[in-house]
């Protein structure tokens, strides 16, 4: 039982740490964004 254990855990792992790589990269993305046109504004 806990060589299955073992292998389904790197799969559901893997798909989290890729969600959440997206998530964290669109998040940075959205927050030079934001202060790039605080820059700009503020010019």
């Amino acid at each position: 039982m806990e060589k299955f254990k073992k292998k389904k855990i790197p799969n559901t792992n893997l798909r989290y740490n890729i969600l959440m790589t997206i998530v964290y990269v669109i998040g940075a993305v959205l927050l030079i964004q934001l202060f790039n046109l605080q820059i700009v504004n503020r010019e």
